[in-house]
C-alpha cells in the first residue's frame, strides 16, 4: 500500500475548486476581508444567484480552502489559509508534471506550507519531538526518540505506518526527519524523503510553522500535499486548545 492513497481525491478536489474564476474571487474577497462573511453578501458583489454562490462556497468547504461558523446569528464564511497554501503547493506539483515544468530534471522542489499557530516556539517544538506531542495531531501512535539517528515511526491510523529517523534537532527552531513507508520500497521506502520543520517567531505568542517536505516525486507530492494540510490543520486545533 503506497502512502495516502485514501487522499488522492483530496488533491484532486484543491486543484479544481481553484480552477473556477469565480471560486478564486471569493477566496481574494475573504482574504480581504479578513472576517466571517455572509452568504448573502458575497453573492451582491456577483451577476449570479446566491444558491449559485452557495454551491461554490460548498466545493471551496469541501476542499479545505474556507470554513463555515454555524453559530446562530452568525453563519459566516473564512478563509482557511493552510487550504490555500496546500493549493498553491498542489499547482507547483503540477507544473512539474508538464514538459518543462521540472520534472525528470533531477530536481524536486519541496512540498511546502506554511502557517501560523497559537503559542510560543517551545510548546509547538514539544509537538515535533515527543510521542506524547506527535500522536496529538499527526497519527494515534508513535515511538519517538528526537534526537539525532533517534527512531521516527507513526501509525498515521489510516493503514499507513511511517518510519524514519531524526536527522536534526534544534529545538525550538529546526526539526528534521526522514520519512517512508513501512515496508514501501522506492521513493516510498522508510526514510527514503525528508520533512523539514522550521519554528518562527509570528509575533503576539504565536509561531510561524513552515513545513518542507523533500525528495519526493511529482506523482507523489499532491497525495502528501493534501495530507500534511490536513495534519497541520489537526497542528493548528491542537495549538488553539481546541
Amino acid at each position: 500500500m503506497t502512502a495516502y492513497t485514501p487522499l488522492m481525491g483530496q488533491g484532486n478536489r484543491l486543484l479544481s475548486a481553484v480552477l473556477e474564476p469565480r471560486r478564486r474571487t471569493i477566496l481574494q474577497m475573504l482574504a480581504e476581508e479578513e472576517r466571517d462573511v455572509a452568504v448573502g453578501e458575497l453573492a451582491k458583489r456577483f451577476s449570479v444567484t446566491r444558491p449559485a454562490i452557495s454551491q461554490h462556497l460548498a466545493v471551496l468547504k469541501d476542499a479545505g480552502l474556507v470554513d463555515h461558523d454555524t453559530t446562530p446569528g452568525r453563519r459566516g464564511y473564512r478563509l482557511k489559509p493552510e487550504g490555500v497554501a496546500a493549493a498553491k503547493a498542489a499547482l507547483d506539483a503540477l507544473a512539474t508534471e508538464l514538459p518543462g515544468g521540472g520534472a525528470g530534471t533531477g530536481e524536486r522542489a519541496p512540498v511546502a506550507l506554511e502557517l501560523d499557530v497559537d503559542g510560543p516556539r517551545e510548546a509547538v517544538a514539544q509537538l515535533l519531538t515527543t510521542r506524547a506531542g506527535i500522536e496529538r495531531w499527526l497519527g494515534p501512535k508513535a515511538e519517538i526518540d528526537a534526537r539525532p539517528g533517534g527512531i521516527f515511526r507513526v501509525d498515521l491510523g489510516v493503514g499507513d505506518i511511517v518510519a524514519g529517523t531524526y536527522l536534526h534537532v534544534d529545538a525550538p527552531s529546526l526539526v528534521v526527519f526522514t520519512w517512508g513507508v513501512e515496508g514501501g520500497d522506492g521513493p516510498l521506502a522508510p526514510g527514503a524523503t525528508r520533512v523539514d520543520v522550521a519554528l518562527g517567531e509570528a509575533g503576539q505568542g504565536r509561531t510561524r510553522v513552515r513545513l518542507e517536505h523533500r525528495g519526493l516525486p511529482a506523482e507523489f507530492q499532491a497525495p502528501h500535499l493534501a495530507a500534511w494540510a490536513r495534519h497541520l490543520a489537526q497542528l493548528d486545533e491542537v495549538t488553539g486548545g481546541r
